[in-house]
């Protein structure tokens, strides 16, 4: 092979085919030991560069291989640690196979990571369109019912306000009429005070007295009857007809009675 490359161990040096051919087929390196360039390289692996001596010995501390002078020149502690090279490429090759069967291991881990990713990616993609449309249904049913308690709870307030309003005006009917009478018995009682005579006062005045005490001994109601606030309970109302939407596997309690459209909503005085 032309491009083949050899070693010269006498020149100490590499050689093409050209050079071994040519130059090296003088008699004058008959005698020069020349090897291919690959054989010297794996021989290079046997032999110690610093004595020149074969590897004999591999020392499991350092990690290396000896020679019989690296074994001899070596404290007495550490030569426990050296064994022979049959054995060190026996043990070597088993932990060589428990890396590789861990390193493939986790590259089977990781391939199965990998598809349970892109399986999950797809997952994802499919949940997020799934739980977006039962946000969008869910709240476009809050608020439908929202908007039907919404319209019940200002019929109610309206109810409260024409019931409260007519109470009112009923009795401020009754409180203006009262008033003019009030009056005519005052200036009647003054008048008979300014011109009454003694006999006269003694003679008519304990009917007139008697007259001004039942007026007042009537029930005349001046206090209102009910409060002016206007009361649909509207925040439980809401919440309890969104209820069923959100607490769907949630039983209600006890004292969450009835439930129906208007429950709880308060169509009266609202004292």
């Amino acid at each position: 092979d032309a491009n083949a490359m050899f070693y010269c161990n006498t020149c100490n040096q590499p050689l093409c085919s050209s050079c071994r051919d040519d130059t090296h087929r003088a008699k004058m390196f008959a005698r020069h030991e020349i090897v291919t360039l690959a054989k010297r390289t794996k021989a290079l692996h046997k032999k110690c560069p610093l004595h020149e001596e074969p590897y004999i010995m591999f020392s499991t501390e350092k990690k290396s291989m000896l020679c019989i002078n690296c074994f001899r020149d070596m404290q007495v502690e550490s030569r426990a640690h050296c064994i022979d090279i049959e054995t060190a490429y026996v043990q070597g090759c088993e932990k060589l196979d428990q890396a590789v069967m861990a390193v493939k291991e986790l590259q089977t881990s990781t391939r199965e990571a990998i598809i349970l990713l892109k399986a999950m990616i797809n997952e994802v993609t499919a949940n997020v369109i799934e739980e977006e449309s039962a946000i969008s249904s869910l709240f476009n049913s809050m608020q439908e019912k929202l908007a039907e308690r919404k319209k019940i709870l200002l019929k109610t307030a309206q109810n409260q306000h024409e019931e409260k309003e007519k109470a009112f005006k009923e009795q401020l009917s009754n409180m203006a009429a009262l008033l003019p009478t009030l009056q005519v018995h005052l200036v009647t009682c003054s008048a008979f005070l300014s011109s009454a005579n003694k006999f006269e006062f003694l003679d008519l005045g304990y009917q007139l007295m008697e007259r001004l005490q039942k007026i007042v001994k009537l029930p005349h109601r001046l206090r209102p009857t009910q409060s002016s606030k206007i009361n649909t309970e509207y925040r439980p109302e809401f919440a309890r007809c969104l209820e069923p939407l959100l607490f769907l596997n949630h039983r209600r309690s006890g004292s969450m009675t009835g439930g129906g459209p208007g429950n709880g909503i308060s169509n009266g005085n609202g004292m």
